[in-house]
This record gives structure tokens, sequence and C-alpha cells, in this order.
């Protein structure tokens, strides 16, 4: 009788916890929307461009905030690529015309915060995420920055067995392209805006 009480309660709780599952999106998932906004915007750089992605850094906490949607396991993913530009191009010009030429899903917003230089703080409406486009220039030879924020994804517990101080490669094993010691990004006024949480 015990037996089947509880038979008829498992499969009555089953579906409700299927229900129940964790939607939120996972790290690894917000990182390559992050990264496809980068190559979005990288290549509409006209002529020749050679982009150089600075080293990555570990996650950042969202931060425990139920009311947010973001648990203490979440995090944002932050990418800066430093993009070498033609030198006949106007980079001005240019950062000008990236929200027109991204299109609907974008808009742009003020930070509020005066540079002398030419800047665009973008906004993505779906999937969430923030784009800061800046002119630069390094070495006498023109330049562009890109600085993205992603919204906040779970981070995937790390196999016991398996740790970064286990890994004995130049290669990161996320991107498995070359990559040097972390080092802390430049500030940018792109870092004034939080990220955004699972439920934006």
């Amino acid at each position: 009788m015990k037996a089947r009480l509880f038979l008829s309660t498992l499969l009555i709780c089953l579906p409700l916890l299927a229900g129940c599952s964790d939607t939120r999106p996972r790290y690894d998932d917000v990182r390559a929307e992050a990264i496809e906004a980068l190559t979005e915007v990288e290549a509409l750089i006209p002529g020749t461009t050679t982009p150089r992605p600075r080293p990555e850094q570990e996650p950042f906490g969202c931060g425990g905030d139920p009311l947010s949607g973001a648990g203490s396991d979440s995090a944002f993913y932050t990418g800066y690529w430093e993009v070498e530009v033609s030198d006949d191009l106007d980079v001005p010009g240019f950062i000008d015309k990236v929200p027109s030429s991204l299109g609907k899903g974008w808009e742009t917003e003020d930070l509020g915060i005066p540079v002398p230089f030419a800047q665009v703080h973008l906004l993505k409406k779906s999937p969430k995420l923030s784009l800061t486009v800046e002119e630069r220039e390094r070495n006498g030879k023109k330049g562009i920055d890109l600085l993205v924020m992603s919204r906040c994804g779970v981070v995937e517990p790390t196999p016991i067995a398996f740790s970064t101080e286990a890994v004995k490669s130049d290669q990161s094993p996320r991107t498995k392209s070359p990559t040097t010691p972390a080092s802390p990004a430049p500030t940018s006024s792109a870092d004034a805006r939080f990220p955004f949480t699972a439920n934006e």
C-alpha cells in the first residue's frame, strides 16, 4: 500500500519538478553571444583589420539578488578587442554610423560621460548585452576598441578532477587560441553600466 502511494505521489510530482527546472542561460552561452556581437561589429569595419582580443578575465559574479533573477552561481562575461584598422579609415565617421549599420535590435545609450574621442555605447535588445565602440590610437596606428558585457549566466561547476592549474598548455581551455597571462583590462566608460540579469 505504501509503495503504491509513493509511486502515485512520484508520478504527480515529476511533471511539477520538470516545470521548475532552471531555465537561466549558461555562462558559456552568454559568452558566445558576446563574442558573436564583437565579431559582428568588427566585420563592419571597412578595409584591412587586425583584431587582437585581450586575455580573458575570470567570470565576474553577478551576486545573489533573487529579485534580479541572478543567483550566486551567476556571472557575466566581459570581452575586450583591440582592432587595428587601415590608415585611410575615417574612424570617427565609421563609429558614428555603427548604430544604423547594425540596424534593428540595437539602440544607443548616452552614458553621460564626456570623452575626447569618438565613442558610441550600444545596447542589444535580445539577447541582452552592452557594447562600446571607441576610437583608439596605439604606436601611431589607428585603431578601434570593442568592449562587450554580457547578461548573467550560470557558471557550471568545475569537476574536482579538473582545474585551471592542471592545464599545462599555452592555449586557452575555452577558446583554444594562444593566450597570455591575464592582466587587468583597461578601464572604459562602458564599465559604468552593470551587466544585464537573466530576467532581462
